[in-house]
């Protein structure tokens, strides 16, 4: 079977994964990580900063190097809420092209959330949990944060809305460490956002699972966790409580003093403080006490997607 690659570009993280596709699912051979901020600033000006393009552009020149190293026959890229936000994005994708061959598809929210649903459908499946319960996954990103619905692999209810860790960041927490009226201010926001969706088909019990590097990043601060160990994060289900505790202490800290938090990846410091209150807000609204955590993202659908158009 051939080897697939997908490199999924964020706001604040470009990350590569290169897969086998086999008979009982993906096995994963590489997956990788660089925190490159492209949409630094872009909320406040509109356009991608041209530091931050270089940045992500090397992020990707390094991606696509590392797959093509590892024997990937097809290499996938997407880009989500910057490039879709940034009025400039035409001179990212151009470059992008020119340099590493690459054409990054720009997909809206809406599929962005169904890629990271069927991920962690498919991998619900096929590590045997097959309960048949519905599934509510939300993936906070960057720049936005989606909320997907469904039950298998089927998706009955995607909503995209524009509140991420980086924008709110910039937008409301403007000293370091916030001032309680902006952390006061910053979920306020967030709750009335959040208001604004209506209730997903048949709510009640409902497995919440929390996708990308924020619900990584708050399982391995809870975990503890001094190097990145994916099986203890998935082991580590994150509660309402352990965020209320989360963001009392980052709430007190500088980005700097922040580094020192176990778990904690360099990069995040800055924006870790609203991407758990995202998350915490984000479980009261949809009535959930306890969040699991899963490693799986829109990479992974995007391999499926590749695999399903390949015939492989």
């Amino acid at each position: 079977m051939p080897r697939l690659a997908a490199i999924d570009i964020g706001t604040n993280t470009v990350l590569l994964c290169v897969a086998d596709r086999g008979p009982s699912g993906l096995r994963t051979v590489i997956d990788r990580s660089i925190i490159s901020r492209l949409g630094q600033g872009l909320d406040r000006s509109g356009v991608l900063d041209p530091a931050a393009i270089e940045r992500t552009l090397a992020a990707l020149e390094r991606h696509a190097a590392e797959a093509a190293a590892a024997g990937a026959a097809y290499t996938a890229a997407v880009g989500t809420a910057a490039l879709r936000d940034a009025r400039n994005a035409d001179r990212f994708l151009e470059e992008a092209k020119r340099r590493t061959g690459i054409e990054v598809e720009v997909i809206p929210g809406e599929e962005e959330a169904a890629l990271a649903f069927e991920a962690v459908a498919r991998g619900r499946e096929e590590e045997g949990a097959l309960d048949g319960g519905r599934l509510l996954v939300i993936d906070i990103g960057g720049g936005s944060t989606e909320f997907i619905a469904g039950e298998g692999r089927h998706v009955d209810w995607v909503r995209s809305l524009d509140i991420g860790s980086v924008r709110l960041t910039e937008r409301l927490l403007i000293n370091d460490p916030p001032l309680a009226g902006q952390l006061d201010s910053l979920g306020a926001y967030v709750r009335r956002a959040l208001a604004s969706l209506p209730d997903p088909p048949g709510l009640g019990p409902i497995d919440l699972v929390g996708i990308a590097g924020t619900s990584t990043t708050l399982a391995a601060m809870k975990a503890g966790l001094r190097a990145y160990d994916a099986e203890a994060i998935r082991r580590t289900p994150v509660t309402i409580a352990d965020l209320d505790a989360l963001i009392a202490q980052l709430a007190q800290l500088s980005s700097a003093e922040r580094l020192a938090l176990a778990g904690l990846e360099p990069g995040r410091e800055d924006v870790i403080l609203a991407g758990a209150l995202i998350a915490r807000e984000g479980m009261a609204r949809f009535g959930a006490g306890t969040m699991r955590v899963s490693d799986r993202g829109v990479r992974h659908g995007v391999i499926y997607r590749m695999a399903a158009r390949e015939g492989i």
